[in-house]
């Protein structure tokens, strides 16, 4: 089985942690994180790619589904989720994934923005990835 997830993880917490060390970061979801600014990242899907299976039933690509939640709070609660989400959108925007959606939902009576994206890509056995 092709598994990136951790890969993708790590290096997404870095870039987030460089751009505010108070960030809470987590690889699965979290309905209601202890802490604020808090982002998600998780794969939700990973497929076999059946076109790319070879004569041996050999994995050579899978489909690869993540799901990003950042929520924030206070004040700049929109501009706080806005730019973590960003950060994360452009890193995987970098190493090939399409985003195909993006939803604000407002909680807690509007005391918490989140924004939810999803992405996919169709990452290769040596980890490459390929938008469908």
């Amino acid at each position: 089985m092709i598994d990136v997830i951790n890969q993708i993880y790590t290096k997404a917490k870095e870039l987030l942690k460089a751009h505010n060390n108070e960030i809470d970061t987590a690889s699965v979801f979290t309905n209601t994180p202890q802490h604020y600014p808090f982002v998600s990242i998780e794969e939700t899907e990973n497929s076999v790619n059946y076109q790319y299976e070879d004569c041996c039933n050999v994995e050579n690509c899978a489909n690869i589904n993540l799901e990003v939640n950042s929520y924030a709070k206070g004040n700049s609660k929109m501009t706080d989720a806005k730019e973590n989400l960003e950060i994360v959108d452009n890193y995987l925007a970098s190493i090939g994934f399409a985003r195909t959606s993006k939803t604000i939902i407002q909680e807690n009576n509007g005391t918490t923005y989140r924004i939810v994206a999803r992405y996919e890509g169709v990452v290769s056995k040596d980890n490459v990835v390929y938008r469908r």
